[in-house]
């Protein structure tokens, strides 16, 4: 139970908050990410539920919680928000190899010991890109506490015996999660959950499976997850593309799949398309696409801007990047956001969707299947959104890791330097009958089990 705040206390508390920007100078980086989300985080007001957020706040202060990077981000986790969050960029520079290699020797001396009891989720663990295994130990029972340190790294960005996830239970039966990257090494925070008792899914970012019997080393003998978006004919009636990123390399790489294989996908029965772990980026990524799921008019999410400072920067160097590229219509509809923000004094300036219309419906391909999976995110689940206005779309996997509520998101470095705060820019205009997606996510049509082998041989069958 929150501790009460005298009447006068809690008044000064709510003062501080809803100060006006360069009314007081952020004294520390807490003060500073406190600032921000007042002036600069477009979900703040609706979300900051009373004066909930400020007892919240004031109960992490009472912890005497020494971890500023956990206190910014169980500051930033109350939003239940993935795009606001706090990101430690020097983590692997701060790390002492030394202590790494002890710990790494006892993790093995510990894992090797079969007589002694290991708990339910104690045991080597690999993540679904296959480029890191780690073993998680049980820290404590009340609060239930685990760490997992890295064994094999492909990249080796994070050195063996180093921390890469402490996970704490919280009250909602998931895990408060310290995750460290094994791509590039930085860490931030998320909410993990078990789906049983192997498989951990840590937020939008990995899958992990525990390994019955470990033999060092695995992950040369795992092929590397390919991060390229990809297009081929299965059979007859079946054609793939795979796009586990919305990144500039995948746009063009969709764009020349589409084009190399226009013919064919137009002769196929059905299209699917794979963006399992798919985390977001450019929606022009999947825009070739469009012209084949087509039914009628796909009418793009509209977006509240937040007028600030910052993404009044964002704005510019946005339009800048549209002149660079010759992109003269989307640089026209920026210039006028961008005036429309400058003379905004407070609060949003709404930025409409387009409507995507074409000449005609294609006959075929007849069927689209979206394939989804909990890394589905941002980006990829605007593509989702856009995807599910077509009758010929169904969706189909598991449900996505929802983060589509507040976009445009940007970084804030906080006074120490230390940290990294990205904030969303904007919001999404729910439409009516809509709902919001943001931590719960975007279910598929067809449910397909954890266990499944093979998901596209399970959507080729469900056609057949």
């Amino acid at each position: 139970m929150d501790k009460k705040i005298p009447a006068a206390g809690l008044c000064m508390m709510l003062c501080l908050f809803f100060m006006p920007a360069g009314a007081q100078p952020a004294q520390n980086d807490k003060d500073f990410f406190l600032a921000k989300l007042v002036t600069n985080y477009p979900g703040y007001k609706q979300k900051m539920e009373g004066n909930r957020f400020a007892l919240f706040v004031k109960k992490l202060e009472d912890e005497h919680l020494q971890d500023t990077f956990k206190l910014l981000s169980r500051i930033a986790r109350y939003f239940n928000d993935t795009h606001l969050s706090v990101i430690d960029p020097y983590y692997v520079k701060r790390l002492d190899s030394s202590q790494c290699i002890l710990a790494d020797e006892d993790n093995r001396a510990y894992f090797s010991n079969h007589s002694g009891k290991k708990s339910r989720y104690e045991g080597y663990w690999v993540n679904d890109y296959r480029n890191c295994v780690m073993a998680v130990r049980q820290v404590s029972s009340k609060p239930l506490v685990l760490k997992g340190y890295v064994v094999e790294s492909r990249r080796k960005v994070l050195p063996k015996g180093s921390i890469n996830c402490e996970l704490e239970r919280d009250s909602t039966g998931g895990f408060f999660t310290v995750f460290a990257d094994p791509f590039w090494g930085g860490r931030f925070c998320l909410r993990s959950f078990f789906v049983n008792d192997s498989t951990l899914i840590t937020g939008g970012y990995s899958k992990w499976k525990k390994i019955k019997q470990y033999d060092h080393p695995l992950l040369d003998s795992m092929p590397p997850f390919n991060i390229r978006a990809t297009g081929r004919r299965i059979d007859d009636d079946n054609f793939l593309v795979t796009i586990p990123e919305n990144n500039s390399i995948n746009t063009k790489l969709v764009d020349s799949i589409v084009k190399a294989n226009d013919a064919v996908i137009r002769s196929s029965k059905n299209l699917i398309v794979d963006i399992r772990n798919n985390i977001g980026g450019s929606v022009r990524t999947y825009a070739p696409l469009l012209r084949y799921i087509y039914t009628g008019p796909i009418i793009k999410a509209s977006a509240y801007i937040y007028q600030n400072p910052e993404m009044i920067e964002q704005e510019k160097a946005s339009l800048e990047t549209r002149r660079k590229n010759g992109d003269s219509v989307r640089a026209k509809k920026l210039e006028k956001e961008l005036k429309e923000l400058v003379e905004t004094k407070d609060g949003f300036i709404l930025s409409r969707g387009d409507t995507l219309r074409f000449d005609s419906i294609l006959l075929r391909p007849k069927n689209v299947a979206l394939l989804t999976n909990y890394g589905c995110m941002s980006a990829a689940e605007l593509m989702i959104l856009d995807f599910k206005q077509s009758k010929k779309v169904r969706t189909f996997g598991q449900r996505t890791a929802g983060a589509v509520d507040y976009l445009d998101f940007y970084p804030v470095e906080t006074p120490s330097k230390r940290y990294t705060i990205y904030i969303p820019g904007s919001k999404r205009v729910i439409p009516p009958g809509g709902k919001p997606y943001d931590g719960t996510g975007i279910a598929p049509d067809v449910v397909i089990a954890e266990n499944t082998p093979d998901w596209i041989d399970f959507i080729n069958k469900f056609y057949e």
